[in-house]
């Protein structure tokens, strides 16, 4: 420290001697101070260094004061779950990205708010136990139940990530509350409400659940026991080979403009009633189904409404014949999401990812024709593009457009039956194997070693 002082007062001792400390002979002159010789320069300059240099080591610790109404995390404190105690009721929680093993348990009407989903990592989960609680912007994995909420009302959990547990958000006695917007993977079970499922609610009212993607979650999809007036809108559901939903002892529940996709398990509902699985005659779109958008039995052709072949699984007798939320596709742990406009009826939606290709099957009435448009990512798919029509190489009448960020594949076709092809020649990677990282590492050492051997070899005569 003192050898510090001595080199910054030294370089300033010679600015000032260069310039013959004439300007701020005068700034100090203005300021009431007065220096008559060289001493008393170097007095004042050494009491102004030691101020300087000293300063940041005496001042306290930032730390967050119960008044405050913002607490940063790790700046104030270096967990969240401190941040969260120390934070006033209706305050906010800022976590900066990173890694935090915590099971946090939130039990105060605070704002918790991540820095991004990716980068802000949870492992453990999240245990809430009070009203007026937002959670948004956070990957909460490898923990036990996701994020759980017991008795709270009001509550908004948004714009997250839950993965690797037994349940990914779990409502129990908690009313009002808003689940949207969130990547629930890799979190499953047989039985939903007590270890396992995306999305499941207990003894739990008028809560909304729209905008998830819920891809990979195994045997379980939608939960809910005694839980009446819930809305569930405008999510998506992939790979579920149990049930897709189970509704038990659960009333007057609205379930619409959801996708349901590469899902082969039943609806069940055990003393269920008055459930509703559309709003305003729209309901909700069945990957496996098949019928056709004609008008038959009196309905509207070309409504985007199924009319045949219902209801589908024996509660949907409204279903949409295309997808009205982009498709989620996994590649290395990465979710990817395609967009799908028709007026034909879309089934069997698949990636076909060794051969770089969206695989699905268009329907229409006979005699007619349809058209389909696709967008895709380019960061997932992109390049080289051949679109097929059973077989058919069909890219010279497509029309393939794109910007900075997505593809967009454009075509028509006659009916009765098709099946489509939409291939690129690059698809986004899976994560690298450790087998090639070690493979990387050991060939950027041996060249490290052959360029500094060949540095050191002497240069010939």
């Amino acid at each position: 420290m003192r050898g510090l002082g001595c080199w910054v007062r030294g370089c300033v001792l010679r600015r000032l001697q260069a310039f013959q400390c004439h300007e701020w002979r005068q700034r100090i002159h203005v300021l009431g101070l007065s220096m008559n010789g060289p001493d008393e320069m170097k007095i004042l300059l050494s009491a102004f260094l030691l101020a300087f240099v000293v300063s940041p080591f005496l001042a306290p610790r930032a730390t967050a004061s119960l008044s405050g109404s913002v607490v940063r995390v790790p700046y104030d404190f270096p967990t969240i779950q401190e941040g969260v105690n120390a934070a006033p009721v209706g305050g906010v929680v800022l976590a900066a990205s990173g890694t935090y093993s915590e099971h946090l348990a939130i039990n105060k009407s605070i704002s918790l708010l991540g820095e991004e989903r990716t980068t802000t990592v949870i492992i453990g989960d999240m245990f809430i136990e009070a009203d007026n609680v937002q959670v948004n912007g956070f990957t909460v994995t490898n923990g036990s139940h996701g994020i759980y909420l017991n008795q709270t009302n009001n509550c908004v959990i948004e714009n997250d990530i839950v993965a690797w547990q037994y349940s990914g958000v779990l409502l129990r006695h908690s009313n009002c509350t808003t689940i949207s917007n969130n990547l629930m993977t890799m979190c499953g079970g047989h039985d939903v409400l007590s270890v396992g499922g995306p999305v499941g609610l207990d003894s739990s009212y008028n809560n909304t659940l729209e905008g998830n993607v819920m891809i990979s979650n195994g045997a379980s999809g939608l939960g809910m026991y005694q839980s009446s007036y819930n809305v569930v809108r405008d999510n998506v559901l992939v790979g579920v080979y149990d049930y897709v939903a189970m509704l038990d002892s659960s009333n007057n529940n609205t379930i619409y403009r959801n996708a349901f996709v590469a899902v082969e398990g039943s609806i069940d509902l055990l003393q269920a009633y008055n459930n509703s699985w559309k709003d305003m005659g729209r309901g909700n779109f069945w990957d496996g189904y098949t019928g056709i958008d004609d008008g038959s039995g009196g309905r509207v052709a070309g409504d985007g409404v199924g009319d045949t072949e219902l209801p589908v699984a024996g509660v949907d007798d409204c279903p949409l014949v295309c997808p009205p939320v982009p498709v989620p596709f996994m590649v290395g742990n990465v979710t990817y999401l395609v967009g799908f406009s028709s007026n034909s009826t879309i089934s069997t939606i698949r990636l076909v990812e060794t051969d770089k290709k969206i695989v699905f099957n268009m329907a229409g009435p006979n005699g007619t024709s349809g058209y389909c448009n696709l967008t895709i990512p380019k960061d997932f798919l992109r390049g080289g593009w051949k679109v097929t029509l059973d077989a058919a190489d069909i890219s010279s009448l497509s029309t393939i457009t794109e910007n900075e960020t997505h593809t967009f594949v454009q075509f028509q076709c006659d009916f009765s039956s098709r099946s489509i092809q939409v291939m690129g020649t690059w698809i986004v990677p899976e994560s690298p194997s450790i087998f090639t990282l070690l493979f990387l590492m050991i060939s950027s050492m041996t060249s490290c070693i052959l360029v500094k051997r060949k540095r050191r070899m002497p240069r010939a005569c």
